[in-house]
């Protein structure tokens, strides 16, 4: 019985500081921007659309490619995710310019922010549906830009924002 309470110290010691490290404040994350841990933040959030951010131009191969960036498309959904500094962080919409109609050339800027961190999303619409198919969204490509405090670090992105 002391040898089993013994081993389990260690391990409840561990967990401890594991749970401890989750609830301490994070004072000023990385600017790294890596893929989301969680590929499903919309279950959070009842989005009819929404827009998905990679950091590789070739995503549309890659199925399984994980997202850096998710976000509503309508600005009523108002949350977004992007993982900064290696921990998923909902963000909220701040600002939005978006164009009357979403066709190849036209831009969008979208700004979010949480605590110490903003996410300027500045994108353009590549390209277009074909003619005579059903789509639901539109291509685009653009820079994340991330600011941590005074720092500041942009991102290549690529992506779709659709239903």
């Amino acid at each position: 019985m002391l040898r089993y309470v013994a081993c389990l110290l260690p391990a409840l010691a561990s967990t401890a500081v594991i749970a401890q490290a989750q609830l301490a404040p994070k004072s000023s994350p990385s600017l790294t921007v890596y893929p989301l841990r969680n590929q499903n933040p919309e279950k959070m959030v009842d989005f009819s659309c929404g827009c998905y951010l990679y950091t590789q131009s070739n995503w549309e191969q890659h199925p399984k490619l994980p997202t850096a960036f998710q976000s509503g498309w309508d600005p009523k959904d108002s949350l977004a995710w992007a993982n900064v500094g290696g921990n998923d962080i909902t963000l909220k919409l701040v600002s939005v310019k978006d164009p009357k109609v979403w066709k190849k050339g036209a831009s969008s800027i979208r700004v979010y922010e949480y605590d110490t961190v903003s996410v300027r999303c500045e994108l353009t619409v590549s390209g277009e549906c074909p003619p005579n198919t059903h789509c639901d969204g539109v291509p685009l490509r653009g820079t994340m830009q991330v600011t941590v405090g005074e720092k500041t670090r942009s991102v290549r992105v690529w992506g779709f924002c659709g239903c």
